[in-house]
């Protein structure tokens, strides 16, 4: 048994629940009803309530003690007993019924509706009469007042049978071409009759002519503007709730309520399903409509259109009845079984099963056990291994979908026979499944800090270093918060244990953005000065830092010693590349460079690749002698100038030990000192 709930809207599934298979024998069936306590205590309300393939048609007799139903395959007819709670009888047809319609208050007198045109009349159990249509038949309805049998369907006759004379009366004419439908009310024996173009004509078999049309298809039409580019919407069901109300269903899934002094509908309900509507029922007392398609029944405010709940079994349902003043359901559908439903709120439980009432409340937690406990399905693979491919074709293996259901028990056997290490084996994995199981569950300390790396032990490097900067401004403590998140959250825990999330710093990609990365930085910081590559040999005497002492003291190289910089002096605009290639060449050679020779080789230019400290300020520098005039703090440059160049250079030497200066001439000449004549 299944429960479904909507708010306050409680649907019982009477037809939900374990089966037994129908090729256990019945010893064995015995014995499975009393090891599983839930066939017991299971709602059955009716055994056998089923054919072998579907169900086609479902009625109920006047006096509510008998159901109906008919199915396939093999067409046949069954009666039901709700006081015995069991199959009555069971009779066989011609052909498939369409609908099946008692015509005295208990099963003695019936007739049924076949699809081959036929029609066959039943009294006490047995077919009485049977005779056949001009055209096929879709509906018929029973006048009691004149003993007629109408029938409609294809063609535009309404044909009548008077079963008083025996004979086909004068059939009653229409204009529109065929109908699906028909209904008569008992309280004025009007007619009304649903058509295939979307139209609802009222007959009053005692005149015998047509007393009114109403057309509905427009009424179900919302966008005018689609009005001839979809099919007209059929009439597939009639219902009368009272002498003066109807309800009329489409084909396009549109109820629509109407008053008999009206041709307007008071209401216009959509199924939005898209699906026709096969069934209509009225809830007279508490003003509830219920209307069927093929996939559900629905329940809705008969004023306002208001949802109020709904049964969608999951199968193709065909047609329903509902037991008189209870909310006990019955349907008949494509399903081997026919459906029971039980609902509440519609109305409380029939009399000849009262109980319902006070179990369904018992059953409503209670868990299904398994059906086939007791067999174990198996492939024909399955078979080849354990040596019991023989069996198939006889009745220890029952055939089901791809394979065959066997015994439990002996399976095993055969399985212990031919594969004796099976057991043993699956008891040492057990075992081992056990202790593993609890070698994981041990209690260990949760160290947040401690993390499995296997990829991108760079990055969870730098999150750890994060990590400890907890102290300090706010932005480092948010930092170390993200950075902590990162490497606890198991939710990035594939960051650094999977190798697809590994970060491949040789790609185009990583390296472009890193220098995006970089540049924006030092945008940031406000350093705008270009920086730049030299040779490993450069890297080497940067990092010593000046050691002449001609700019900066030697202990001012370790102030800043991350910012490299440029600095160049043009003076006559020459090229840079001139500069760096002389730079290169004199670097390669490791011999000291004059100054001097500096000026010779590229004029009017010097490039110094030096830490610039903080704090100070680069002087431009055009020749030797304003070089020493810097050095020695002399204010004026022309001193000294009676002297030669090589008693100036002496005595630059004795004054400043370690900044020498030699005079090369070019390609290896000699330099000659003299004294300038006055």
């Amino acid at each position: 048994m299944e429960v479904s709930a909507t708010d306050d809207f409680r649907v019982y599934n009477l037809s939900k629940g374990d089966s037994i298979p129908d090729w256990v024998s019945s010893k064995r069936r015995r014995k499975l009803e009393k090891q599983y306590s839930t066939f017991h205590s299971g709602i059955r309300l009716v055994q056998d309530f089923g054919f072998p393939d579907l169900s086609t048609a479902i009625a109920l007799t006047p006096d509510g003690q008998y159901i109906l139903g008919s199915g396939v395959y093999k067409p046949s007819l069954k009666l039901f007993d709700v006081n015995e709670l069991s199959q009555k009888y069971e009779h066989g047809l011609d052909a498939d019924a369409i609908d099946i319609l008692p015509i005295s208050d208990d099963y003695r007198k019936m007739i049924v509706l076949e699809v081959d045109r036929y029609c066959e009349i039943f009294s006490n159990g047995y077919r009485y009469y049977r005779f056949r249509f001009p055209r096929y038949n879709r509906a018929m309805v029973f006048s009691e007042e004149s003993s007629d049998l109408i029938v409609v369907g294809a063609g535009p006759h309404v044909y009548r049978f008077n079963l008083e004379a025996g004979q086909f009366l004068q059939p009653m004419e229409s204009s529109v071409p065929s109908f699906n439908c028909c209904a008569l009310s008992k309280h004025h024996q009007l007619l009304l009759t649903g058509s295939t173009d979307g139209r609802i004509e009222a007959f009053d078999h005692r005149d015998r002519n047509s007393v009114g049309l109403l057309d509905c298809a427009l009424s179900t039409i919302t966008d005018y503007d689609h009005v001839f580019a979809r099919s007209t919407p059929q009439i597939t069901s009639v219902a009368f709730k009272d002498a003066l109300h109807f309800a009329a269903g489409t084909s396009t899934g549109h109820v629509l309520l109407y008053d008999l002094r009206s041709s307007k509908p008071l209401l216009v309900k959509d199924h939005n399903m898209g699906l026709p509507i096969t069934h209509l029922d009225f809830q007279k007392d508490e003003e509830v409509v219920m209307s069927m398609d093929s996939r559900m029944l629905k329940f809705w405010d008969e004023s306002t259109g208001k949802p109020i709940g709904a049964i969608e079994p999951g199968v193709p349902l065909t047609k329903f009845i509902r037991y008189p003043d209870s909310g006990l359901f019955f349907f008949a559908a494509e399903a081997p079984e026919m459906l029971q439903y039980f609902v509440p709120n519609i109305g409380p439980a029939p009399k000849w099963c009262y109980h319902l009432e006070s179990i369904v409340d018992e059953l409503d937690n209670v868990d299904a056990p398994q059906v086939y406990d007791d067999y174990k399905f198996v492939t024909k693979d399955i078979l080849e291994e354990i040596g019991l491919e023989h069996l198939i074709g006889t009745n220890l293996l029952r055939a089901h979908m791809h394979g065959y259901f066997i015994d439990v028990r002996l399976f095993n056997r055969a399985k212990t026979l031919t594969q004796p290490q099976a057991i043993r084996d699956h008891r040492r994995n057990k075992l081992r499944e056990d202790l593993d199981k609890q070698a994981t569950t041990l209690h260990k300390a949760k160290d947040h800090n401690a993390v499995r790396v296997k990829v991108n032990k760079e990055l969870a490097t730098q999150l750890k270093q994060a990590t400890d900067l907890k102290s300090g401004s706010k932005k480092n403590k948010d930092r170390a918060s993200i950075a902590g998140k990162l490497l606890t959250d198991d939710r990035f825990s594939s960051l650094f244990e999977n190798p697809d999330f590994s970060v491949d710093t040789g790609s185009e990609a990583y390296k472009q953005l890193s220098q995006r990365l970089g540049a924006e930085q030092l945008k940031k910081s406000g350093n705008k000065k270009e920086v730049v590559s030299s040779d490993e040999n450069e890297d080497d005497e940067m990092e010593q830092g000046p050691q002449s002492g001609l700019f900066m003291p030697d202990d001012a190289h370790d102030s800043d010693a991350d910012s490299e910089v440029e600095v160049s002096n043009d003076d006559d605009g020459s090229a840079e590349d001139d500069s760096e290639s002389d730079s290169d060449e004199s670097s390669e050679d490791g011999d000291d460079v004059d100054m001097e020779d500096e000026e010779d080789a590229a004029p009017g230019k010097a490039e110094i690749n030096v830490h610039k400290p903080r704090g100070f300020k680069f002087l431009p520098v055009g020749s030797l002698r304003e070089v020493n005039a810097i050095k020695t703090g002399e204010q004026g440059v022309d001193e000294g100038l009676t002297e030669t160049f090589g008693a100036r250079k002496k005595e630059l030497k004795k004054k400043n030990d370690g900044f020498d200066v030699e005079d090369t001439g070019t390609f290896g000449g000699r330099s000659i000192s003299f004294v300038p004549k006055e």
